[in-house]
């Protein structure tokens, strides 16, 4: 926790939000990302930016992987499919380097969430009403909901008015923190750090959304 809310310096946290409607190896298509800053533990400063804010604000193209470049044919991969290669950390890198060279700000800590995330979250915290859509969004009905909106920014939209609602909720930050540490534990949700010790650490805990090679046992 003190890495994570910066409890002796600033600390920006970057909330990859992936949509698992459209399957990529580390998780789903990428709709946006929610970046938080802490700083002595506190909450200083949200942001949310969609993909495609985040696409036209880099102003430059990424290569893609060989491996992408065969599959597709393309030389140059867009953000909404950063989840494509199998390593997390490789997902992890290009989405810095969308709010780095885009925004201007680094994040120290990456995490990434998606749908159904989303929809432990309501199930925990109850219904999100949105006067937005005239709508109430529930566990029950999320993904009726995505199916019905087809717009890019509608999945966004909901994670930034949910954790708005739980950063003014005292009580929904137990919900969340728990959720968050259920969600890495069985390999749901995904975190990465640039600084090499807490890589290490994240890595031995199996929260980095990494491809394994278990050992063969010896009776095979």
């Amino acid at each position: 926790l003190p890495t994570f809310l910066g409890q002796s310096q600033r600390q920006r946290v970057a909330v990859i939000l992936q949509d698992t409607q459209e399957l990529r190896p580390s998780g789903g298509v990428v709709r946006g990302v929610l970046l938080f800053t802490f700083q002595n533990g506190l909450l200083i400063d949200q942001q949310y930016y969609s993909a495609e804010v985040l696409e036209k604000a880099h102003l430059g193209r990424v290569t893609a992987s060989p491996a992408y470049q065969r599959a597709f044919g393309a030389q140059t991969i867009k953000l909404l499919d950063a989840g494509w290669e199998p390593e997390f950390a490789q997902t992890a890198a290009f989405v810095s380097e969308y709010l780095d060279r885009g925004m201007g700000r680094k994040p120290d800590l990456i995490l990434s969430i998606h749908t159904l995330t989303l929809q432990e979250l309501l199930s925990r915290l109850g219904p999100l009403a949105r006067t937005s859509t005239n709508e109430v969004v529930t566990a029950a009905n999320i993904f009726e909901r995505l199916e019905v909106q087809t717009q890019d920014a509608y999945l966004g939209d909901i994670y930034a008015e949910l954790f708005q609602k739980i950063l003014v909720d005292p009580q929904a930050t137990r919900s969340l923190s728990e959720v968050l540490f259920d969600g890495l534990q069985k390999g749901q949700i995904f975190v990465t750090s640039p600084v090499a010790t807490q890589q290490e650490l994240f890595s031995s805990l199996g929260w980095t959304g990494g491809v394994t090679t278990p050992p063969c046992p010896q009776a095979l």
